[in-house]
C-alpha cells in the first residue's frame, strides 16, 4: 500500500513545506511501500520489547499507554485499549467502539473486543500461563491494577516497568527521521510566513492561531503540545499558556511550537523582540545563544547527557545567570533520553533530542532558544534552518 506524502505535482523532500493546491492524502506511516513491510516495522519493535522482557525475567508485558500501543501496532488507541505482548503473540484488546477501526489499522497483532463487564478477566485470559507480567504504572491506574490482580490471583506477580516501551522510542528508524525532518521544516516555514506579518498590538492568542494555521496549511497534523506564545514579562514563565495580552514596543516574544508530520514530532523555540532590542535583551540573548551552541557542540554518540547539559549550563553560570536557567537542557522527541545534569543516559546514533537553554528573569522576561538535534555516527545535525540571530520586528 503506497503511502503518498504530497499531492501530485507538489515539491519533493526538502521543499515539501509549500502550500499545496490539492489536499494531501495523510497516512499514519508513509515510508512503507507495502503493508507487509509496514507490519515488519511493528514486528521488529515487538521483538525488541520481548528481548527486554527476557532480560528482566518477565513472561509478558501489559501495555496500556496510548502512545506505547501506537508505537507497537500503529493504532492510535483509546483509553480502554490493552495490548498483551508475550513470547508467542501480540494481542490488542479494545472497546467495541474502536474495534472496527482497530481491525483496519492495528498491525502485527490479533485484535479482540474488550467487554465493558468482565474486562479484567478478559485481559487475564490472554495472559494465561504467565507468572510474571510487566506493566507501566505511569499509564495503568490503581483501580484497574487492583481488578487485574484480583482476576489473576496470587500466583501471578505484577512488576512495574516504567518507561519500558518509551526506551525503545529513543532510537529512531530511518523513515522516522525523514518524517521528523519534514516536521522540523514545517516549523521553519510557518515562522517564515507568520513572523514578518506581526505588528505591535497583536495578542498572544492571535500569534498562536496564525502559527498553528500556517503549520496546518503546510502539512502539519497538529502540534505535539499546545503552542507557547509568551510576551513581555510573561516570557519569564518557561511554559506559559497563551493569553489575550497585546504585544508592546520593546517586548520579548517567546514562541515554542512542535508541528507533527505523519505522527512524528518536532520541537523548536525562538525568542524575538518587538522594536529595537535593549542592551539587556542583547546581553541575555547572546548568552543563551552561546549556551545553546555549546550544548549542540557537545552532542555526539557515546556522550553522557549530563555532560551536554553541563556544557551549556556552564556558559550561563559563568555569565552570572546560573540561578535563572531553571530546567534541564533538553529531552528526546517522543521518549528518552533526558538531557539533564542528573541524567544517567548516554546519547546514541539516531536519537533526536532538543537542546533548549533559557534564562528567565521574573518581572522582566525570558529568552529560550531550542532546536531538534539528530545524533549521528560521528556527531550531530541540527534539524531546523530558521535563523537563531535575534529577530527585531
Amino acid at each position: 500500500m503506497l503511502r503518498r506524502l504530497f499531492a501530485p505535482g507538489s515539491p519533493s523532500k526538502g521543499k515539501g513545506c509549500e502550500p499545496m493546491d490539492e489536499k494531501p492524502m495523510f497516512y499514519r506511516h508513509v515510508a512503507a511501500a507495502e503493508k507487509g513491510q509496514e507490519k515488519d516495522t511493528y514486528r521488529r519493535r515487538q521483538e525488541r520489547l520481548r528481548k527486554q522482557l527476557a532480560g528482566l525475567d518477565l513472561d509478558a508485558a501489559l501495555v496500556t499507554g496510548a502512545d506505547d500501543i501506537g508505537y507497537l501496532t500503529g493504532f492510535p488507541s483509546g483509553a480502554r485499549c490493552h495490548l498483551v505482548v508475550r513470547e508467542a503473540e501480540c494481542v490488542l484488546l479494545t472497546g467495541s467502539t474502536e474495534y472496527l477501526q482497530a481491525l483496519e489499522e492495528a498491525l502485527a497483532c490479533r485484535v479482540e473486543i474488550l467487554p465493558w463487564e468482565g474486562g479484567p478477566s478478559r485481559v487475564v485470559e490472554e495472559l494465561e500461563g504467565c507468572s510474571s507480567i510487566g506493566f507501566d504504572p505511569g499509564s495503568l491506574n490503581v483501580l484497574t491494577m487492583d481488578m487485574l490482580s484480583a482476576a489473576a490471583g496470587d500466583e501471578v506477580a505484577w512488576r512495574p516497568t516504567r518507561g519500558l516501551v518509551r526506551q525503545l522510542m529513543a532510537i529512531k528508524e530511518p523513515w522516522e527521521i525523514e518524517l521528523i525532518r519534514e516536521a522540523c521544516s514545517i516549523f521553519d516555514a510557518a515562522m517564515d510566513q507568520v513572523i514578518p506579518t506581526l505588528k505591535v498590538g497583536v495578542t498572544e492568542l492571535e500569534i498562536g492561531a496564525r502559527l498553528d494555521f500556517a503549520a496546518r496549511q503546510l502539512g502539519s497534523e497538529g502540534s505535539w503540545f499546545p503552542t507557547i506564545v509568551a510576551t513581555g514579562p510573561r516570557s519569564s514563565m518557561a511554559h506559559a499558556p497563551q493569553t489575550g495580552r497585546r504585544v508592546g514596543e520593546g517586548d520579548l516574544v517567546k514562541i515554542d511550537m512542535g508541528p507533527n508530520f505523519h505522527d512524528q514530532p518536532s520541537d523548536a523555540t525562538r525568542t524575538l523582540v518587538f522594536g529595537p532590542a535593549s542592551e539587556k535583551v542583547r546581553e541575555v540573548y547572546d548568552i543563551v545563544l552561546e549556551a545553546q551552541l555549546a550544548g549542540i557542540e557537545a552532542c555526539g554518540p557515546g556522550v553522557p547527557c549530563a555532560d551536554v547539559d553541563r556544557a551549556a549550563r556552564r556558559v550561563i553560570k559563568e555569565a552570572g545567570y546560573g540561578a535563572f536557567f531553571t530546567h534541564s537542557l533538553g529531552h528526546g522527541l517522543g521518549g528518552p533520553p533526558l538531557v539533564g545534569g542528573d541524567s544517567s543516559e548516554v546519547l546514541e546514533p539516531n536519537m533526536v533530542v532538543t537542546i533548549e537553554p533559557g534564562i528567565y528573569l521574573e518581572g522582566w522576561g525570558g529568552v529560550r532558544i531550542e532546536d531538534s538535534v539528530l545524533i549521528t555516527e560521528d556527531g550531530c545535525e541540527v534539524l531546523h534552518a530558521y535563523p537563531k540571530e535575534l529577530v527585531q520586528l
